[in-house]
């Protein structure tokens, strides 16, 4: 942004423009990097509710036991954007991960539900080669 700012303002004193000119310049700058900041940080805040959910959901399935048996350990989990309904006091968040481990690879879709601050999985559905096998929540 700055340097953006350094590149405007070259232009303008070889154009011969006016101060008057240059601070408008000035000014749309700081204005568009506030707009920038505000926007990054909504983003980060966003995301801020959903990550306790997802270290919860990766510790439950390198935990589980069935995922241990179908996929082996240690289990590889890489996670997905996911939907999440949120309210004042709780929410529910739909975890979609794929798993791979020694003995295969397979997607999840669990379901995390929170509680006033607490997340917890109440339970999810591994598919390996076409089938699907229920997982029991925590």
């Amino acid at each position: 942004m700055l340097a953006l700012f350094g590149i405007a303002s070259l232009f303008f004193r070889q154009s011969d423009a006016g101060s008057d000119q240059l601070s408008l310049v000035g000014g749309f700058f700081a204005y568009a990097f506030l707009a920038f900041a505000v926007i990054v940080g909504l983003i980060a805040w966003r995301g801020k509710g959903t990550r306790d959910a997802h270290r919860l959901a990766e510790r439950f399935l390198n935990e589980n036991e069935t995922v241990a048996r179908v996929i082996g350990k240690p289990v590889d989990v890489q996670m997905r954007p996911a939907h999440t309904e949120q309210s004042e006091n709780g929410g529910r968040l739909t975890i979609l991960a794929e798993v791979d481990g020694p003995l295969g690879e397979g997607s999840v879709e669990a379901i995390a539900e929170k509680v006033g601050d607490e997340w917890r999985i109440v339970g999810g559905d591994l598919e390996v080669e076409d089938q699907h096998i229920a997982l029991a929540g925590d």
